[in-house]
Parts: C-alpha cells; sequence; structure tokens
C-alpha cells in the first residue's frame, strides 16, 4: 500500500512539473502550438499514406494532447513523448485526368503515435519543438529537421549543353527528345519534329529546377508519395551520354513537389517542376505547325467539297470568284486566309483510325493555295475526328493531323460563306 500512496505522488509531482520540468498542462500548451508551427511533419500526422500524412497537410486544431512518458533532462531540454489529435488541412494530387493534380483542400482528422518533443524554458517560458534525430539517433518517431541548403542535392541543369531528354509517365508513356543539329526531333515513340516552345519551356523549366527540402529517408516512404518506377514521372537529362538529372517526379501537395533522385533513397521537395509540362501526352511533344505563309504571296484559292468546286484568283489587289455571282464578297477570302497562315494541329490521328482522307472531296474537303512563285500547298479534310474538329492531311507530309472547327469551317464551306 506504502509503494502504491509513494508512485501515485511521485506520478503527481512529475505531472505538475516538480521535478523541475514542464507540467502536463504546460506540455499541453506549447506542444500543440508547435505541432501547428510543423506545418504537417509526417510523424505528428500518423503515417505518410494517411490523409494528413502524405499530403502533408497543415495542421489546423489540436484538441488533445496526452502524455505518453517523460525523460529525464539531457543538456537544456526535456524530452516529452506525447499523443496528438487534431485536424489538418488535407490536399492530396488525386485529382484531374491523370490523377496528379491538386485537389481542393478539405480537413482531415488524425491521431498520431507517440511523437518525441523537446522542451526548453527561458525567461519568457517554456517552448517546445519536435525532436531532433540527431541528438537522439534511431528513434523512429524523430522529427526530420530540414537540412541546409548545403545538404541538399544541387540540380545543375545548362539548357545549352542539354542534348537528350528522355520522359517515362508511369510504366507506360515514353518520349525521347534529341537535339539534332540546332533543333529538335522526337526520337520515340516515333520520329518527328519536335515542338520548339514545348521544348523550350522544358529546358527553363529543368534549368530552374531545385530542391528545398528532405521530406523522408528510405525506400519504403516512396509508395506513400508515388515514386514508384511504376507511377512516377521519369526525367532523364542528359549531355551527350552523361546523365545531368534522372529524377522521379511523384505526388505534389501544400509542401510543393515530392520527388527522389536515381540512387537516392530520399524523398525531396523540388521547385521548378510542372506536371503540365512533363506529364503531357506524347502527341503534344510534336511539332504542330502545318502550314504557314503570307497572305499577300497567295495568287489563287482552289476549294473543292461535295457541295462543289470554287476558284479564287487575285487580280491586283482584289479577289475574283469563278464561277462568279452577284453577292460575291472578295473581302471573305481574305478572312479565309487567316487560319491557314498559321494552321497549327490540335492533335494527331491514331493508326489505324478510319480518317475519309482517301476521298476527302466526299468526306470533307480539299483546299489547293498557289503562291505568287508557283509553289502549290494541297491540305485534303476527312471525316470528323473529335467534336467538330477533322482529319487532316498536307500533300509531302505523312503526318496525319487533327485541325480545328475555324479552318475546317473553311474547306467546307459553299458560296454562301463568301456572299456579302
Amino acid at each position: 500500500m506504502l509503494i502504491r500512496v509513494m508512485f501515485l505522488l511521485i506520478a503527481s509531482m512529475l505531472s505538475l512539473g516538480c521535478n523541475g520540468g514542464p507540467s502536463d498542462e504546460e506540455v499541453s500548451s506549447v506542444v500543440a502550438a508547435a505541432a501547428k508551427n510543423s506545418k504537417g511533419y509526417n510523424p505528428l500526422v500518423g503515417e505518410v499514406g494517411t490523409a494528413c500524412g502524405f499530403s502533408l497537410g497543415e495542421i489546423t486544431e489540436i484538441s488533445k494532447v496526452e502524455v505518453a512518458e517523460r525523460g529525464s533532462k539531457t543538456e537544456d531540454y526535456w524530452p516529452v513523448k506525447v499523443k496528438l489529435t487534431g485536424k489538418c488541412k488535407s490536399q492530396a494530387a488525386d485529382c484531374g485526368p491523370q490523377k496528379v493534380q491538386l485537389c481542393p483542400p478539405k480537413i482531415a482528422e488524425f491521431t498520431s503515435p507517440p511523437v518525441e518533443f523537446s522542451l526548453r524554458r527561458d525567461g519568457r517560458g517554456w517552448t517546445a519543438e519536435p525532436a531532433n534525430p540527431a541528438a537522439r539517433p534511431g528513434d523512429s518517431n524523430a522529427y526530420v529537421a530540414p537540412s541546409t541548403p548545403g545538404g541538399l542535392p544541387v540540380i545543375k541543369v545548362d539548357p545549352t549543353k542539354v542534348t537528350r531528354i528522355q520522359v517515362t509517365v508511369g510504366s507506360g508513356l515514353k518520349v525521347v527528345l534529341a537535339k539534332e543539329g540546332p533543333s529538335w526531333v522526337v526520337s520515340e515513340p516515333e520520329k518527328r519534329p519536335a515542338n520548339a516552345a514545348n521544348v523550350k519551356s522544358a529546358l527553363e523549366s529543368l534549368a530552374s529546377m531545385q530542391v528545398t527540402d528532405r521530406l523522408a529517408t528510405g525506400s519504403e516512404h516512396f509508395e506513400a508519395y508515388d515514386l514508384q518506377a511504376e507511377k512516377a514521372v521519369h526525367v532523364a537529362v542528359f549531355e551527350g551520354t552523361s546523365a545531368t538529372l534522372d529524377a522521379y517526379f511523384g505526388k505534389s501537395g501544400t509542401r510543393g513537389q515530392v520527388a527522389r533522385l536515381e540512387g537516392d533513397e530520399n524523398a525531396y521537395v523540388i521547385k521548378g517542376y510542372s506536371s503540365f509540362q512533363f506529364g503531357r501526352e506524347p502527341s503534344k511533344w510534336f511539332d504542330n505547325v502545318i502550314l504557314k505563309l503570307t497572305p499577300a504571296a497567295v495568287a489563287e484559292i482552289e476549294l473543292e467539297n461535295a457541295g462543289g468546286k470554287l476558284t479564287f484568283a487575285k487580280k491586283g489587289e482584289a479577289w475574283t470568284a469563278s464561277p462568279s455571282w452577284p453577292t460575291f464578297d472578295p473581302a471573305k477570302v481574305d478572312d479565309l486566309l487567316l487560319p491557314f497562315g498559321n494552321l497549327r494541329a490540335e492533335g494527331f490521328a491514331d493508326k489505324g483510325v478510319d480518317t475519309g482522307l482517301d476521298d476527302a472531296v466526299k468526306n470533307g474537303g480539299e483546299v489547293r493555295i498557289k503562291l505568287t512563285d508557283g509553289t502549290v500547298i494541297k491540305i485534303r479534310v476527312g471525316k470528323v475526328a473529335t467534336d467538330k474538329a477533322r482529319y487532316a492531311l498536307k500533300e509531302g507530309d505523312s503526318t496525319i493531323y487533327i485541325i480545328g472547327e475555324w479552318p475546317v469551317g473553311w474547306v467546307l464551306a459553299d458560296r454562301t460563306k463568301f456572299s456579302k
């Protein structure tokens, strides 16, 4: 009986802080404040795969702090392990067509395992911070402090020296961009000229990438952040045969984009990456310019479709029509040339699809543009591809494009579209 009373007395003294350490009430107050300032570090919000954990959601409320264990004073701090119950602002990256875009924030609840905090007292009172693993190695619940800039990997990509970029989206889509002379081409999945603007943006993005923080260490955390090879966006950048960057990009959340580097078992936050930029479909890397011309260089235009044939010829500065009709409006021919002055594809045909281009006049139409130097440009338009867009083929180019409603409308036009 006496032993039990003494035990209860000692426990009471500890909870009240009579040993020089903080009381339970003081622990609760300062730990709650420290947890809300922690920006959702995994040990505080449970396993990394939970609603609050994997998205590193900001802790918005601590409703309960339960002291699980107290340690003896070490140097200038008192170690205390606590269990926390509260709420966080969870923002997962599971939205959008490819499930990589950030979802709207939502409040989620969490209960933590015992997490160690270090409490110190100064002239202003008690303060708390998650424990530093460097001071107590081997504690699986220890807080992983952000590394100093000198302790993080440095990404260095010089756009002027890059010769190849390889992008693999999960276990499926793969694109290889290669520099040939001054220009870029897509060498896989099929060889085509590359979209210069998209390549330029990708190189600028690569040059700006920077590792800003370390989130977790160990490959066991990769699944929580979609960093496995079969789920991540794998980007490899080469200067000749040497890789200057080999990284896997997974989910993003309130803390930023999570990634890992080849041969490195850390999960990092990387600034400068865009899932839209590197997660795009292979066809979005293809050069989408079909035709560029100056309207002043056009001498004659011939349209042919199921409604018949119209020919427009320039006489001086004015257009004439054949056959002619009283309400013909020459200005409408200039309107026709607007979409063809910088004709770009909205997409590319899938292999084996029925495009209707073998009988374009019946299924869509043809436009033949003759320039003042005698060059003839012929574009065939076939069946509907999506909505009001149709398949198109430029003579001399084997690529089957998909062009939009604006140019298609002129190819399918009859004389009423060229009337006043």
